[in-house]
């Protein structure tokens, strides 16, 4: 086990909420509620330049549209955990987020490949959405 800790989310007021929603396996994302666009917490204002969102729950399954493969830790506590996967994923709802592909052969990682989510809970109040490559 490292004895480097690795950093975790700093939650705002304004992204609270979806940390702890994924505490608890929940994936919640923004829906603007002028044009309908799905979006990940972090977006205050739309694309249509609407700022008044609800909270909708995702499916969480979606296609990754890019990809790393890291070789080199940026932190030593994430040098035990090399070689791993930094993906942007597309949920289904349209939303985008950068995330890690887990549970996955590095060589089964490609573009269009369909992931769903899972979570890793790192406090009570704040959990963290990951991902792993559906069979296909």
């Amino acid at each position: 086990m490292s004895e480097f800790k690795k950093p975790q989310p700093s939650p705002t007021a304004w992204t609270q909420s979806f940390w702890q929603h994924c505490a608890k396996d929940r994936l919640m994302l923004l829906r603007c509620t002028s044009c309908g666009a799905h979006h990940v917490p972090t977006r205050r204002v739309c694309a249509c330049g609407s700022s008044h969102f609800d909270s909708v729950e995702s499916k969480g399954s979606g296609v990754i549209i890019s990809f790393t493969e890291v070789h080199r830790a940026p932190d030593p506590a994430f040098k035990e955990e090399l070689p791993y996967v930094i993906a942007i994923i597309e949920l289904q709802e349209g939303a985008r987020l950068m995330s890690n592909i887990i549970q996955s052969e590095v060589s089964d990682i490609g573009i269009g490949k369909t992931v769903q989510c899972v979570f890793e809970t790192l406090e009570e109040t704040v959990g963290v959405p990951k991902f792993k490559l559906l069979k296909e």
